[in-house]
């Protein structure tokens, strides 16, 4: 499947793209505020929908936030439902060539969620091709990308 232009994503996701060059790039108007926007996530099973947790970026995002992004990502602004059931959110969205990418980043220390984490991430990537997934590791020299994915 080819990667999904950044055009034809939802209007919800796009109205959550505040860099102004990211939005002339897409031929969206300008925004007036820059307020980062809330966003509500739908439970299927019951209906009811609730207000999505923020939590803060940690060292490591801020650091790939400003040294591999430039500062252009947006902070965990998408949740992918999982065929299993299962969800995922990935740690930064941006627009890369007029696809949407999504990144996930780790720190030099494994966690137990580590591999829980990549597990998602890689079906994540199985399940929704039109999108572009990377996954970043820090280490001493910096972030390194790892589980490349190989697209013909």
């Amino acid at each position: 499947m080819k990667p999904i232009k950044a055009s034809e994503l939802s209007r919800s996701v796009l109205d959550k793209i505040t860099n102004p060059d990211d939005r002339k790039a897409l031929g969206l108007p300008p925004r007036t505020d820059t307020a980062i926007p809330t966003y509500t996530v739908i439970l299927e099973t019951t209906g009811k929908t609730r207000k999505a947790s923020r939590r803060k970026m940690k060292q490591t995002e801020i650091d790939f936030n400003q040294d591999i992004l430039g500062g252009r990502g947006m902070f965990e602004v998408v949740m992918f439902r999982l065929p299993g059931g299962s969800r995922y959110t990935p740690d930064f969205f941006t627009v890369e060539d007029g696809v949407a990418t999504f990144y996930e980043v780790k720190g030099s220390y494994r966690l137990h969620s580590h591999g829980r984490a990549l597990t998602a991430f890689r079906e994540c990537r199985a399940h929704f091709t039109m999108f572009r997934f990377r996954w970043f590791e820090k280490s001493a020299n910096g972030f390194i990308e790892k589980h490349k994915e190989h697209r013909l």
